[in-house]
């Protein structure tokens, strides 16, 4: 950073520095979950902030349709307890038998009408808005910031490279080389009656739990040691309080390793090295499986959605502490004794080159909250945009001189079972019409901007905080903006409008006053009484902000091995298409 942005970011108020400690927490913890098979830092992962928060709607991604079970997890509580399944279509006890007494004992007449379900209905609706969710293209940036490549989405752009991947031809394959493959992929994947791929194994599939119980454990590490050493009186007892999180990863290594780890990476490697005579197979395959997991999600529309899900299932629902959770206590104190205003900082960086380019612009400026009147809910297919649609914002300085804000956080994960990707790690194919790399050239550098790549990075996974609250000091005219917010929102009576409200924003922190029915399903509300998403109670010049509910925050991109290695071969003339000469 220049001299003149080390200044600014040293005069920056006390709000801005604890959420920038907050960023960086987050970071480290990402950062620490991204490791290779043989735990060393992965090098192909890439973390980038968003914006702006992106609220996470459950009315949107609650309980979605599943291949296995329809809309059954929405009769299972937090614990896993089965509560049962409405009954929508079931007939009523009792009633008069048809004339004659030609009916049977017991039976209903006349026949109870069928209605629709629209716990079913509302099921196969998120599982759509849950598919659009995680098939945006996510954009390769060297400064932290996300964003999306426009109208590009992950399926189509993996179906462009099935559609046009050809083997090298090199004889026909071996026997034992298709014998090999074909014992891998039995280990691998389940298959049809027809030998068409169909999902994961169970052995694969718990190898995937094992590995990502394993990062975690890697990451809670991570992230507490950095508190720790935050805190002088913490830190203190770290020593003691490390063994903890040391046993953690241990455990988690030991499941990791004894649970078919071996079985099932020697599988990979398998159809990584000796499959490259059986490329065309496998392609296939991979068409096969693409087909399997398209299906009807459109309603009455006639569109194929692929089916995707994410990890953990009830990552929508802000109140769910039964998986991973991890914790944010972070101060402008905190913030100065790390070492903050290192050029070094994540947070720093990310700052500068976002506050660089969008000051005076939505809910970014140097040192500056940006709030907004009747901002609607955006749309769920654009997760990666900094909502600078919304009008009427505010900003206003920042002037306090201490902070505090506490939050959750966790990293949930993008499953997508019709995407088949160790195809792009392997050798023996080309892209018709196109040169080598073309999908990928394996890098960071080699792909900022370049809209010539297909696939050069995909998104895997994306950080949700939740229930965020921030202690100031001294809140200067946003206090104001604040109280007048919530007096409007009470006295408006419009609780019938999902437009209608408030949105307040800080950095990372966003969230939107819902209509009281909304609320009710759990939208942004403290509670099934509460109509606002938010939250602000004054003492003096300063007071305590409340952001209830989930936003996603950044993202988690893979970068994409080198693919094709080589060049297509050029057309001849006997391939090329016919023309004919104008008359």
């Amino acid at each position: 950073m220049t001299e003149t942005t080390q200044q600014s970011l040293d005069a920056v108020g006390g709000i801005t520095k604890a959420l920038l400690d907050a960023l960086d927490q987050v970071q480290n913890y990402v950062a620490a979950s991204q490791v290779g098979p043989d735990g060393n830092p992965s090098g192909t992962a890439v973390y980038m902030h968003m914006p702006m928060g992106y609220p996470v709607d459950p009315k949107m991604f609650s309980n979605p349709w599943t291949p296995g079970g329809g809309d059954s997890s929405a009769q299972f509580d937090a614990d896993g307890n089965f509560i049962g399944s409405p009954t929508a279509n079931a007939p009523a006890a009792g009633g008069a038998p048809a004339a004659g007494g030609t009916a049977p004992a017991g039976a209903v007449y006349p026949p109870p009408k069928k209605v629709a379900d629209p716990v079913l209905q509302n099921s196969i609706q998120n599982a759509m808005f849950t598919a659009q969710l995680v098939d945006n293209m996510l954009e390769i940036t060297k400064n932290g910031v996300a964003s999306a490549w426009p109208e590009h989405r992950v399926s189509i752009e993996y179906f462009t490279v099935l559609a046009g991947m050809q083997p090298v031809m090199v004889g026909q394959p071996d026997q034992k080389v298709l014998d090999a493959v074909a014992a891998a992929q039995k280990v691998l994947y389940l298959q049809d009656a027809k030998g068409n791929l169909a999902g994961y194994t169970p052995l694969y599939t718990q190898y995937r739990n094992n590995r990502t119980a394993w990062t975690k454990a890697i990451a809670a590490q991570a992230h507490a040691y950095a508190q720790a050493m935050a805190d002088p009186v913490a830190g203190q007892s770290w020593p003691v309080e490390s063994v903890t999180y040391a046993d953690a990863v241990t455990q988690a290594k030991n499941d990791f390793d004894t649970m078919g780890r071996r079985q099932i990476e020697d599988a990979l490697n398998t159809i990584s090295t000796v499959g490259e005579n059986a490329i065309a197979a496998l392609v296939n395959q991979a068409h096969q499986l693409y087909d399997t997991y398209t299906i009807q999600l459109g309603g009455q529309i006639s569109v194929g959605i692929p089916w995707s899900y994410i990890s953990p299932i009830s990552w929508w629902d802000h109140t769910d502490d039964s998986f991973g959770i991890q914790k944010i206590d972070a101060s402008t104190d905190s913030y100065a004794a790390s070492g903050g205003s290192g050029a070094s900082s994540y947070a720093n960086n990310w700052w500068n080159e976002q506050s660089s380019s969008t000051s005076g612009s939505v809910g970014i400026s140097v040192g500056a909250w940006g709030g907004s009147a009747n901002a609607s809910h955006s749309d769920a297919s654009n997760a990666f945009a900094d909502q600078s649609g919304s009008s009427g914002w505010e900003h206003h300085q920042d002037v306090a001189t201490s902070a505090t804000v506490h939050c959750e956080f966790f990293l949930a994960s993008i499953e997508r079972p019709w995407l088949l990707g160790d195809l792009l790690h392997m050798d023996g194919w080309y892209l018709v019409g196109h040169p080598k790399n073309s999908v990928s050239d394996g890098t960071i550098d080699g792909q900022l901007k370049d809209d010539s790549k297909i696939l050069p990075l995909l998104p895997k996974g994306f950080v949700i905080m939740r229930n965020v609250t921030i202690e100031a000091d001294d809140w200067g005219s946003a206090a104001d903006s604040f109280d007048n917010a919530q007096s409007s929102d009470s006295g408006s009576g419009q609780s019938s409008s999902d437009s209608f409200g408030a949105s307040v924003s800080y950095l990372c922190a966003n969230a939107s006053v819902q209509h009281s029915e909304q609320q009710a399903g759990g939208a942004f509300g403290a509670d099934s009484s509460s109509n606002s998403g938010w939250s602000f109670s004054r003492s003096g010049n300063g007071g305590t902000l409340s952001l209830v509910g989930s936003q996603i925050i950044g993202w988690v991109g893979e970068i994409q091995p080198a693919s094709p290695k080589v060049d297509a071969p050029p057309v001849t003339a006997a391939q090329q298409p016919a023309t004919t000469s104008g008359s």
